[in-house]
């Protein structure tokens, strides 16, 4: 069955063991390239948490997600703390920032997008991010 997704980007959560570990390894198989995340650090092997805002005024974008971060979170992040837990840039600077992870050996990376325009960003990450990262 072609579920037309070859060559598409899917974020499956949960996904380092039971149900979503198993709709990880169909989607996969129907040749969709896999974002997982999960609770269990073994199951999914050297993994990263990190943030992403994907604009063109690295700056802004840093102000952006110490905001999102300050209010999810209800507290004060310095600037420093946001800054090492954010990859912040236009599209060309955020790839070069992920593949440095996964040159480093990171095999799995869970990705919040620190804007409030979630939706927005979602959709710059798989048009103009994701294309451009190893499979």
């Amino acid at each position: 069955m072609d579920l037309g997704i070859a060559g598409r980007t899917a974020l499956v959560c949960a996904s380092s063991k039971g149900l979503g570990f198993g709709c990880a390894r169909a989607l996969a198989q129907a040749g969709a390239r896999i974002v997982m995340n999960g609770r269990d650090p073994a199951a999914l092997g050297s993994a990263l948490y990190h943030n992403i805002n994907i604009t063109e005024d690295r700056q802004k974008g840093l102000e952006e997600t110490k905001a999102f971060l300050d209010k999810y979170y209800t507290s004060n992040f310095s600037r420093q703390f946001v800054e090492q837990w954010t990859i912040s840039g236009a599209p060309r600077q955020c790839v070069e920032e992920l593949r440095a992870y996964f040159d480093a050996g990171v095999g799995h990376m869970a990705l919040r997008f620190g804007s409030w325009d979630q939706v927005g960003q979602f959709k710059r990450f798989l048009n103009e991010v994701a294309p451009a990262l190893p499979r």
